[in-house]
């Protein structure tokens, strides 16, 4: 035990020290004094090659300041907090397209003029996630007024009508869910609620609503986590069936373990799952780290198929976590491109 605890001790000397190298190349090379917001296309060297401002990454380094100067002492520096408020300004001024509508642009040039707009609802997390941790910081409402209108736009996006996206509805298109839609909505949910009573409740639905929708990605008996499956939670053919993005995987399910359902609307024996061709346990949320399930519940063949289950989950998300990935062939992964993988397409059924 002594052993592991020295390992523990020296990976979180290291980790500290890479954070503080980090946050230093940040502070030094990435601020726009000018204008406000911040240059993230930097060279080695800290020189900027490209002084587009997209919003994911404005709103990701507003909540990262903030997260840092609230939770280690070490940066609790004035510094710290007045890049972030110039950071939160700058994106206050600039980053919806068309005020007072929600879209946010996706690129922005220097000065905060749009250059692009996605049809996606992720420019807006960001900004949601920047507003909220600006408020925690500074106790100044209007931060938080921002965070709860963008979250409820989003939300009506998301699960009422998403046709303020911009994204129309093409013929030729297959229906499908992608995983990272609820993944970003459950880190929302985890935000805003975070010691607030009240929206904690309002969004705990969501929450669940979020858990469940992400469990549907866990495909092939446990065996993979896939980006995009059906409306139905069922496998997709082709390449979208196929995409894998380790870092969802990891995140998204380790986050759904978090949220199990209401006991009055937990799955129970035989309700539809949502891992495809099994039926479902409570005990399956024991096994991600869920409640434990009452006494006598579950049978000694089913501990061992909730065993094998939660093993195989692991062997999916091994890549992730810098571990041998799925058993050689038929199933070694591929990748075609740095975060995201391919899996093999199912074995096919013969013809009878």
């Amino acid at each position: 035990m002594e052993k592991e605890r020295e390992t523990l001790q020296a990976w979180k000397e290291r980790v500290g020290q890479e954070l503080d190298r980090v946050m230093a190349f940040w502070l030094e090379h990435s601020h726009d004094r000018e204008h406000g917001g911040f240059f993230t296309c930097l060279g080695r060297d800290g020189r900027v090659y490209d002084d587009l401002k997209y919003v994911w990454l404005q709103g990701r380094q507003v909540w990262m300041y903030c997260r840092l100067y609230r939770k280690l002492e070490r940066f609790h520096r004035p510094e710290l907090l007045d890049a972030a408020k110039a950071g939160g300004e700058f994106l206050l001024r600039h980053a919806r397209v068309a005020p007072p509508e929600k879209k946010c642009a996706f690129v922005l040039t220097r000065d905060g003029r749009p250059v692009k707009v996605q049809r996606s609802i992720f420019s807006e997390c960001f900004y949601t996630m920047a507003m909220n941790e600006l408020w925690r910081v500074t106790a100044e409402a209007r931060y938080q007024s921002e965070a709860v209108e963008m979250m409820d736009q989003i939300v009506h996006w998301v699960r009422e009508d998403p046709s303020g996206l911009g994204r129309p509805q093409l013929p030729g298109a297959v229906a499908s869910e992608s995983m990272a839609v609820p993944m970003m909505l459950l880190c929302l949910v985890e935000q805003l609620g975070e010691e607030d009573e009240e929206l904690a409740g309002r969004y705990a639905q969501l929450g669940h609503w979020c858990a469940r929708r992400i469990l549907q990605h866990v495909q092939r008996d446990g065996q993979a986590v896939l980006e995009n499956v059906s409306e139905d939670g069922e496998e997709l053919s082709g390449c979208l069936g196929r995409h894998q993005n380790p870092g969802d995987g990891a995140g998204s399910v380790g986050k759904a373990s978090l949220h199990p359902p209401p006991r009055s609307t937990r799955w129970r024996r035989g309700d539809v799952a949502p891992v495809p061709g099994r039926q479902l346990h409570e005990s399956d949320w024991h096994g991600l780290g869920g409640p434990a399930v009452p006494r006598g519940a579950q049978s000694s063949s089913h501990c061992g198929e909730e065993r094998k289950r939660v093993s195989g989950l692991s062997r999916a998300l091994s890549p992730c976590l810098g571990k041998d990935p799925l058993p050689a062939s038929p199933r070694v992964l591929t990748r075609p491109r740095a975060g995201s993988w391919l899996v093999p397409a199912p074995p096919q059924q013969p013809e009878r």
